[in-house]
């Protein structure tokens, strides 16, 4: 359910403005006593046109992973930066599902543009199963999973950015 796409960009090209954009575009008006972790962006980096050749990799990813050709209903797409030393808790369990939409699918991804110890943990109803954050790895998977970041003090700087997307499929009806 969860599966690994190798990123075709050169991502340390994008990693700054990456940074920049998330120092400046704060995950909400109460940044940064929220409940969010330290640093997460708003979720409009793909509205940012210095990120257009990331957007477009993702979405032929997802056309790959589906094997169909895609509509965008809906995308919020975010960024998240852990620093060297900086302890991810044990943030709640949650997912992407977005349910007022009415799409074929919602699908969910990351992308790591680090090597780092600590990934993403996903709960399945009778597991847990982890993610290894490889630089250059996107993770796809439906919205619906429930994960959060894995726990732990992290040993380097940490930089990913998440997806939640609504899809319909071209040319077809429900899939």
């Amino acid at each position: 359910m969860i599966t690994p796409y190798q990123s075709s960009l050169f991502l340390d090209i994008y990693r700054q403005d990456i940074i920049n954009y998330t120092r400046h575009n704060f995950c909400c008006e109460e940044f940064p006593r929220c409940k969010d972790v330290l640093y997460q962006s708003d979720k409009k980096l793909f509205k940012d046109e210095r990120f257009k050749d990331l957007k477009s990799e993702y979405y032929q990813i997802v056309e790959k992973h589906f094997k169909k050709e895609i509509e965008v209903v809906y995308e919020f797409v975010w960024s998240y930066l852990t620093l060297k030393g900086q302890t991810i808790h044990e943030d709640p369990w949650h997912h992407h599902m977005q349910f007022e939409f009415n799409v074929d699918a919602h699908v969910s991804g990351i992308l790591y543009f680090d090597d780092t110890p600590l990934g993403t943990e996903f709960q399945e109803k009778d597991f847990r199963t982890y993610t290894k954050a490889i630089k250059n790895r996107w993770y796809i998977w439906p919205s619906n999973l429930i994960h959060r970041p894995e726990p732990g003090i992290n040993k380097k700087e940490r930089l990913c950015i998440a997806t939640a997307t609504g899809i319909k499929f071209k040319g077809q009806g429900k899939g």
